[in-house]
């Protein structure tokens, strides 16, 4: 029952995605990423690069973090 309830109630603090990584042959198979939420059907965010992917994740990281605790 209460895997039903958080499901139904999803909390802003709380953020779920798949990860996509390909090497990508036109950036000399630099490594390319993609996010897509699971909390937010049909959200995706494309990255170019892991340090793209990385500085996105601690950006909403610090816009999910309780006020004065962690953040960016």
């Amino acid at each position: 029952m209460i895997a039903t309830n958080l499901m139904s109630k999803p909390e802003t603090t709380y953020c779920s995605y798949l990860l996509r990584l390909w090497r990508s042959e036109e950036t000399g198979f630099a490594w390319r990423a993609m996010l897509e939420s699971v909390t937010e059907p049909g959200e995706r965010q494309y990255f170019k690069d892991l340090e793209s992917l990385l500085a996105y994740l601690l950006k909403k990281e610090g816009e999910q973090a309780p006020e004065g605790k962690g953040g960016a």
